[in-house]
């Protein structure tokens, strides 16, 4: 018999380098366990329908970051359905969004593969997911928030930002992503306008940045600004191809580790610096897998919509022509989740280790395999998670 463990076990770790990871309260992994008796289901292998879903609704970016998966010559293979032309039309993704919401849905978050706010529909999706009760969050680059019609649409719509600062200077942000540097101006000025203008009450921004060798000195002064500025958070993760893993920043860990210490001591009751996993593998093209799991359990609660219009089973690893589950923007949300393509596609990949050697969600993973398997106790981890946290901030968002 399998030997039983705290749910806490599986937070991210690092192993191999010497940082405690330590994620802020927007980005825990556990918030799944708000919903016990959505887990029950699962557990027991009842259908249920994902309650969060992450989009991208365009592939269209105004900026080039030096880091971007999408534009990198390392990810052809992977991404190989990417074509930066790909947009979802705002009628259609409105249909979308309604339907998610009778099935169920609670949360949308419009990420990557671009920009979102580019769309020209976007606040006019807001809108109507915000008066739908659909809560709204984004991950941003912010370059666009000197229009004040999107930020005040932000303002009043969204439960949470995160934006893209991705350095400590307005030059070196510059070189990082190609844009002029008065764009990084704008962003600490969105951040301020934001945090003092938001209509909600749970309403939270915070910046990432990906570390890389041109940033890494300027790790501490990033976050000296986002606290400044009146951030909630500051959220580090390494810079990462799926083919080269972290190794971009190898040479100089110790001094980003050095710095990502000197970062955390900025930290109070009010600002958070989150700490990831620094030291995860490749994704693909490697043969360690890491977690132990072998069923992808979150894809259950979350999923994620490209602006191809295809369906997949995280963000992570959408784009990628062997992971598409099907296309509601085609046939029509309701018409797509009664094909059976989701659950046909399942069947023929039961173990996610031939696709997924890594995963950005093994935490989430990890707890829902041992309630499932029994490895972790589900009442006990149910009663001490409830009792440690009477409320849980943006538990749409799992």
């Amino acid at each position: 018999m399998a030997e039983v463990i705290s749910y806490k076990d599986v937070y991210p770790q690092n192993k191999k380098v010497n940082i405690k990871a330590n994620l802020d309260e927007a980005h825990s992994p556990f918030k799944v366990l708000a919903y016990p008796e959505l887990i029950r289901q699962y557990t027991q292998e009842k259908e249920i329908r994902p309650m969060h879903i992450r989009v991208g609704i365009t592939n269209a970016c105004n900026i080039r970051c030096k880091f971007c998966n999408y534009h990198s010559e390392n990810e052809k293979d992977f991404y190989d359905v990417f074509d930066y032309h790909d947009k979802l039309d705002t009628e259609s993704l409105i249909r979308f969004f309604r339907d998610f919401a009778k099935d169920g849905g609670k949360a949308v978050t419009f990420c990557g593969s671009g920009e979102p706010t580019l769309h020209e529909g976007y606040k006019e999706m807001c809108y109507d997911l915000d008066l739908n009760g659909v809560k709204v969050g984004v991950i941003t680059n912010g370059t666009l928030f000197n229009n004040y019609d999107l930020l005040k649409c932000v303002a009043q719509t969204h439960t949470w930002v995160r934006i893209g600062m991705n350095a400590g200077s307005a030059e070196t942000y510059s070189k990082i992503t190609g844009s002029p540097a008065k764009n990084f101006e704008y962003i600490l000025n969105a951040i301020k306008y934001l945090k003092e203008n938001s209509s909600k009450k749970d309403f939270r921004i915070g910046v990432n940045l990906v570390i890389t060798l041109d940033n890494c000195e300027e790790i501490v002064l990033a976050t000296q600004l986002a606290k400044t500025a009146g951030a909630d958070y500051i959220r580090f993760e390494p810079e990462f191809y799926t083919e080269l893993a972290h190794q971009t920043i190898y040479e100089k860990m110790d001094q980003i580790i050095d710095n990502l210490n000197a970062a955390k001591e900025l930290e109070d009751e009010y600002f958070q610096v989150s700490i990831p996993k620094i030291d995860r593998g490749p994704m693909n093209k490697t043969e360690i897998v890491e977690g132990r799991f072998t069923t992808c359990h979150y894809s259950h609660f979350v999923t994620a919509l490209g602006a191809d219009g295809y369906i997949y089973p995280c963000p992570q690893i959408h784009l990628g022509a062997k992971y598409r589950m099907g296309s509601p923007i085609q046939m029509g949300y309701q018409e797509w989740r009664n094909s059976g393509q989701q659950e046909q596609w399942r069947e023929e990949h039961p173990d996610r280790r031939e696709f997924c050697k890594t995963c950005f969600y093994r935490p989430q993973n990890e707890l829902l395999d041992g309630l499932m398997n029994g490895t972790i106790e589900f009442d006990a981890t149910v009663m001490d998670f409830a009792n440690n946290h009477p409320s849980v901030l943006h538990k749409e968002f799992v």
